[in-house]
Parts: C-alpha cells; sequence; structure tokens
C-alpha cells in the first residue's frame, strides 16, 4: 500500500512512487520520494537515487476535483520511462 503523507504546504512523501512496480518486478523495496505541487497543480521536477539510479520527475499534475495524482518519471541509466497514476480516496 502507498502512502502519501503532507509534509509543509506544497510538498507531499510518497512512501513508493512507482507504486509497487519494482517490488511486482521481484526487488522487496519501496521508492520514496517527495514532491511538490505548485500553484497551478503541476507536478514540480527533479531528481534523486534509487537503488535502480537516479530518478527524474519529467512531469506529472494534481487533479483537485477528481483527487487524481499523477507523476511521470524515468530512470535514464535502466531505460525506464513511466507514468505512475494514483487516486486518492
Amino acid at each position: 500500500m502507498v502512502t502519501i503523507t503532507k509534509q509543509d504546504n506544497a510538498s507531499y512523501l510518497i512512501s513508493d512512487f512507482s507504486a509497487g512496480l519494482f517490488q511486482h518486478m521481484g526487488f522487496d523495496t519501496d521508492n520514496p520520494m517527495v514532491m511538490s505541487i505548485d500553484c497551478e497543480n503541476k507536478v514540480a521536477g527533479g531528481s534523486f537515487d534509487t537503488r535502480f539510479g537516479q530518478c527524474v520527475i519529467t512531469g506529472g499534475s494534481w487533479d483537485p476535483e477528481n483527487k487524481r495524482l499523477v507523476i511521470d518519471w524515468k530512470i535514464p541509466a535502466n531505460q525506464v520511462d513511466e507514468t505512475t497514476v494514483f487516486s486518492i480516496p
């Protein structure tokens, strides 16, 4: 289960940005990240290290009406280019 915890006004800690993708591939690990949302409901870019290489946030958005968070990300060292969609209850 992925948890999203508000850190401050615009940043959040996501317990596993891949939403279990790497666990599904046999790796026993979560991939936490801190992300922020700007005033236009866009996910701010950035990068951070994972056990699979540097992860780059390439985009994303927050839809407050439908409570849907989309994060576009890639790990260039492993040719991983993904989008994770979270529906927030």
